[in-house]
């Protein structure tokens, strides 16, 4: 059984095929947090995937609840990375996940939706013993619009107007709620680099999960709580679980 929406999550099998695919654009998406040793870009140059690009998300955001910068600078960003309106997009990190599902829920924010996460990012294509370089990569500019997704993300008038209506589920990610419990149970919860989902639950386990905790992936759902990567983290594995009306809420 696969995921709803498995075109959002390339095995490392899948890339190493369609590496030199004319149409793939890779991306290492660099977030700094204060509970992360995220490797710098000097490290990242002297070891990583072939053809991908160094993306720093850190100068993209002002802080871990998702205040953006404008969209033409996003946009700028994005076209000096090499990747354009035509291409797919494949975003990697070196930790547990966090830069590159948030590098995911940015690009499809504005409006890139042909955007997948490497399951398991660098940690398992290296234990898999694929290719890695430390060639310079530099990549050509190509024409990429930002066109906002409105609706991905709700304030507080919004989400007090959803509460009293009673009709969209809220999660949210700083208490023990269904959301939560969901999250919990599909990743593995350790300091070592983690895949999302983790490869040891399916998705028939986790769909059976979602109909014991009620969670109705046909519905709307807001995700709120204080970071921005817990939030994106959820908003990752309803979206792979078949949840397309999906909004996080930033006060």
């Amino acid at each position: 059984m696969l995921f709803a929406n498995s075109q959002s999550l390339v095995s490392v099998d899948w890339l190493a095929h369609h590496i030199d695919a004319v149409e793939i654009r890779i991306l290492y998406a660099s977030l700094q947090t204060s509970e992360s040793d995220v490797p710098s870009e000097k490290k990242w140059r002297a070891q990583h995937i072939p053809y991908s690009s160094y993306f720093d998300i850190n100068g993209l955001i002002s802080d871990q609840n998702g205040e953006f910068v404008d969209p033409a600078s996003f946009a700028d960003h994005v076209m000096a990375s090499g990747v354009g309106n035509g291409n797919k997009v494949i975003v990697y990190d070196m930790t547990d996940g966090s830069g590159a599902i948030l590098m995911w829920w940015l690009l499809r924010y504005h409006g890139h939706n042909n955007v997948a996460v490497l399951d398991g990012g660098m940690s398992k294509w290296s234990a898999s013993g694929k290719e890695i370089s430390d060639r310079p990569r530099r990549p050509k500019r190509h024409n990429f619009t930002s066109i906002l997704q409105n609706t991905m993300f709700v304030d507080n008038e919004r989400l007090e107007e959803v509460i009293d209506e009673g009709v969209t589920q809220v999660f949210d990610t700083d208490i023990k709620d269904v959301g939560n419990e969901l999250l919990t149970k599909s990743i593995i919860q350790s300091s070592k680099p983690q895949k999302y989902p983790d490869e040891r639950v399916t998705p028939e386990e986790l769909y059976e999960l979602c109909s014991s905790l009620r969670i109705k992936l046909d519905s709307g759902i807001i995700i709120t709580g204080n970071e921005m990567i817990a939030k994106t983290k959820l908003a990752f594995l309803l979206h792979l679980l078949g949840a397309d009306n999906l909004s996080i809420h930033c006060p």
